[in-house]
């Protein structure tokens, strides 16, 4: 029978979880016994006193005492919610730049073939990053940084 609040707990492997008073202070899924949470005990007059009230809030990494609290201090901190997001937002986002390291990846096979073929790495590049290709703009899709070939 557990004679005070929960304790917070924290394995290295899972993360924190709570035990109940008194109990063994191992973690539930690998059995590693765990050390006291060092944030939670900072504070441990909130845990006495609140005890039961609120919940660990795993966006924030700390308790809250509800769900209004937690979206406050989430908006006063800039995050926006998943939910606000535009549908694919990070499929989109992610498609694009596996793209973009795909094209680069195909630039550079192409300075390998001529390299390759016994062409010096200077002029390999001078054939790959043509004039014509750099002031069309071509490359300007391929990479967002300007490119440095300077030695």
């Amino acid at each position: 029978m557990a004679i005070g609040p929960d304790q917070h707990r924290l394995c290295d492997d899972h993360g924190h979880f709570m035990v109940s008073w008194g109990s063994v202070t191992n973690c539930p899924v690998c059995g590693k016994r765990c050390k006291a949470h060092p944030h939670y005990h900072k504070k441990a007059a909130f845990h006495f006193i609140g005890a039961g009230n609120g919940y660990f809030s795993k966006a924030l990494g700390r308790e809250v005492s509800n769900k209004w609290e937690e979206e406050k201090i989430m908006n006063a901190n800039g995050y926006v919610r998943e939910a606000d997001l535009t549908p694919h937002l990070w499929e989109d986002e992610t498609e694009k730049r596996k793209q973009k390291l795909i094209n680069q990846e195909r630039e550079v096979l192409r300075i390998e073939e001529h390299i390759n073929d016994g062409v010096e790495m200077g002029e390999a590049i001078a054939m790959v990053y043509s004039a014509d290709r750099c002031l069309s703009g071509e490359l300007d899709e391929i990479y967002d940084n300007q490119i440095d070939l300077t030695p």
